[in-house]
């Protein structure tokens, strides 16, 4: 009997990746606006199951 294979991507670790390259956008300021980021990254954490406020995200000052 052969083996059932899951051939889906592993859906966590693509949260996963979302999540840090949301979070890398806020650390080198990529975003002026981070309102969308917080929405972003708080979808995402979301879907992960795992909860991440908006405290994480610092509002980016512009120059």
């Amino acid at each position: 009997m052969a083996k059932f294979i899951d051939l889906k991507p592993d859906r966590t670790a693509n949260l996963d990746r979302q999540l840090r390259g949301a979070f890398r956008d806020i650390v080198t300021s990529k975003y002026v606006d981070t309102t969308q980021v917080k929405g972003d990254v708080k979808r995402l954490s979301k879907e992960r199951g795992s909860i991440i406020t908006s405290r994480n995200v610092r509002p980016v000052k512009t120059k």
